[in-house]
Parts: C-alpha cells; sequence; structure tokens
C-alpha cells in the first residue's frame, strides 16, 4: 500500500514538474495557478460556467496539451445564445470550443515527432478514416466525425475550452511560429480555405461576401491573396466593415444605412460572378443573389435557420448553390500559410479575456458593434 501511494504521488509530481517546463518554454507564469482542471460548460441557453472537469486518460497514441489560447465561434454564440446549432441541441452540459493551439505537456509512448514543450494547433475533427467518406478525402463528411463542442450525438462530444485536452496525437500540428494566438486562427482559416477550393478558383473573379465577421473577413483576405480582381463585402454593422477596408476590401457596403449602394451593382446582368454567403441570413443571400451574373457560383458558409429560395432566380440564371462544411484535407495549409506569415490575421483577434471570465467573453463576443475574434487565454 505504502508503494502504490508513494507512485501516485511520483507520478502527480512529475507532471506538475512537466507542466512547469512547458510553462517556462511558453513564457507563462504558473506561480499563482491552480493544477485543479476546469473548463468551459454550457448547460442551456445563457447558462455558461467555468467548473471543474474530470482529467482525461492519455492512452499511448496520444498527447496531453496545455491549452493556451481559444478562439470563440459563431457556433460557440449560437450553444451561448440560443442552446443550439442547427439540427445540434444541448441536452446535456457541454464544454465549448473547436477553435484552440497550446503548449504539450505529455507525450504518449507511441508518439514520434512531438515533445514536452511544442506549440501546436489542434484539429478539433477526430475521423475515423476507414469510411468511403474518408477514403474519398472527404472527412468532414465522415461517418463516425468526432468534432470538439458538438451536441449532434448523444452523449455530446465535449469541447476544447479547458486547461489541459488529450487528443489523437494526428490531432495536433506542430506550429513553429512563437504567437499561440496565431495558432488558434488555423481552424477557421481551414474553413475559409475548404471553401475556397469548393469555389474553382477565386483568381480574377469579382467576388462578393456577405458577412464581415471572422468567416467573411478571413475569406475575404483569402480571395485578394490569391488575385481576386476585386472583393467586396456587405454587413449590417459598420465596425466590420471598417476592418474589411483595413485588409485591403475595395467595396463595403452597408446594407442596415444604405442597401441602394449594392443595389446599383444589379445593372445589367450584374456585377459579380462569385459569392461566399457567410452571414447565414437569408435577406443577404437574396439581396447577393440579385448583382450576380447569370453562372455564377454561390458558396454557403453561413449556418443559421432554413431559408427560402427564390428557386426561378437560381434556376433562370443558372447559378451554382454549393454548400461548405467545415474542412477536409486543408489543416496543414492553413498551418503553413500563418506560420510562414503569408497572411496576416491577427488584425481580426479584437480582445484576449481569461477563461476564468467566460461569460464577459462571450457578451463579448456577441456584440458585433465592437468586437471580432474574441479568444479566451488559459
Amino acid at each position: 500500500m505504502v508503494i502504490m501511494i508513494n507512485q501516485v504521488i511520483l507520478t502527480k509530481k512529475l507532471r506538475i514538474i512537466s507542466t512547469l517546463l512547458t510553462s517556462i518554454r511558453s513564457g507563462k507564469n504558473l506561480c499563482h495557478e491552480s493544477y485543479e482542471m476546469r473548463a468551459i460548460f454550457i448547460n442551456a441557453a445563457k447558462d455558461l460556467r467555468v467548473s471543474d472537469c474530470e482529467e482525461e486518460r492519455m492512452m499511448p497514441s496520444q498527447v496531453r496539451v496545455k491549452i493556451s489560447h481559444g478562439g470563440i465561434c459563431g457556433s460557440d454564440l449560437h450553444y451561448f445564445n440560443h442552446g443550439k446549432v442547427g439540427f445540434s441541441k444541448l441536452r446535456e452540459p457541454m464544454i465549448l470550443g473547436h477553435e484552440v493551439s497550446g503548449f504539450v505537456s505529455d507525450v504518449g509512448e507511441d508518439v514520434g515527432g512531438l515533445a514536452i514543450g511544442d506549440l501546436v494547433a489542434i484539429n478539433p475533427a477526430k475521423t475515423c478514416g476507414q469510411c468511403h467518406f474518408c477514403k474519398e478525402n472527404r472527412s468532414n463528411q465522415c461517418s463516425s466525425m468526432q468534432f470538439f463542442g458538438s451536441a449532434l450525438l448523444f452523449p455530446h462530444i465535449q469541447g476544447a475550452f479547458r486547461e489541459e485536452v488529450v487528443v489523437d496525437a494526428n490531432q495536433c500540428f506542430k506550429f513553429r511560429a512563437s504567437n499561440p494566438g496565431v495558432a488558434a486562427l488555423v481552424e477557421p482559416l481551414s474553413v475559409v480555405l475548404h471553401a475556397i477550393r469548393k469555389s474553382g478558383n477565386v483568381n480574377g473573379r469579382r467576388v462578393l461576401i456577405s458577412g464581415a465577421g471572422p468567416i467573411g473577413l478571413i475569406t475575404a483576405a483569402l480571395c485578394i491573396f490569391y488575385g481576386a480582381e476585386s472583393v467586396s463585402i456587405m454587413d449590417i454593422e459598420t465596425y466590420p466593415l471598417s476592418l474589411a477596408q483595413k485588409l485591403g476590401v475595395q467595396n463595403t457596403f452597408d446594407m442596415r444605412n444604405n442597401s441602394s449602394e449594392l443595389e446599383n451593382y444589379a445593372a445589367g446582368e450584374g456585377n459579380f460572378d462569385l459569392f461566399f454567403e457567410c452571414s447565414g441570413a437569408e435577406q443577404a443571400l437574396i439581396s447577393g443573389m440579385n448583382v450576380l451574373n447569370p453562372g455564377s457560383k454561390i458558396i454557403q458558409l453561413g449556418i443559421a435557420a432554413e431559408f427560402c429560395l427564390p428557386v426561378i432566380q437560381l434556376t433562370a440564371k443558372e447559378y451554382e448553390l454549393i454548400g461548405s462544411w467545415r474542412f477536409s484535407g486543408e489543416f496543414s495549409q492553413a498551418v503553413n500559410l500563418l506560420e510562414a506569415g503569408e497572411i496576416d490575421l491577427t488584425p481580426l483577434i479584437s480582445h484576449e479575456i481569461p477563461f476564468w471570465d467566460a461569460e464577459k467573453a462571450f457578451l463579448t463576443a456577441s456584440n458585433r458593434k465592437e468586437a471580432m475574434k474574441v479568444q479566451l487565454c488559459f
């Protein structure tokens, strides 16, 4: 019995030393931190709590990551404000979060290529690799998908807004740049890279985007990077439109105060040939369709409620309406773009808030008049 107790104490001491080493490598100060595991749980709409959570057991093929930064996504806000996202409805308390980065604090014995102290961006999608979707390089449609912070299945798939998380080693992508806040932007960048791949090609195209939230602005930045002839964006708030201008967007349309500016682009057969709908708003989709050339592609990223589509217009103008869901093989591409500094998304990070003040962070992120990408700091 004494030997067993001593082993437990030794194991705990080794874990603490490992965590301290990680903090030293990452520049963190843990002198006043507790080693009790805490996480951000959503229990119901507007019921967000920072509570204790169980420490996860690590398998030989897994790693333990001390979370550093976590970006609040639109889906997180839907759970916070409405208790659901589309068909995914809360039925039990769930840890939120899927846009995360952190430092490796423990490595399974079968894991190679990762070491304690490595900064990693975590792919929140755990796929089976065996179903026909995975084998066809469409892993975003995996039949056994487990995605961080999703209430689609029951029991829910717990998210990564917690002090530590255990994940499969192949979900961790080493991020050689030193900024964990940037590393936490890999996931939303992957979403947009997938949408651009679905569009075929943006080079030389006249692009319209609806919704100047983080996904819309990342779409704008990538379209500019990949050589679009022009990039225009519409929204109902002035703050995100001002950020779009700083990113180099040529035309911004304030649809709340001056929607007629966009209507002018409906002259002739239309003035845009590629439309990324990122707002999830029916009226935004319709407004965009009114200014598209015949044969244009519409890439639907935004999710909210069901839409009523003008099918006659869709048919008569031969539009292609294409859904874009999460990402497939784009995660490593996003890592490369960000760590090489080829695209700078740091202007989108409007707030960094300690995770224990989660409700303030979520309320801030819900205010589109002054917030863009709010990141939680762990």
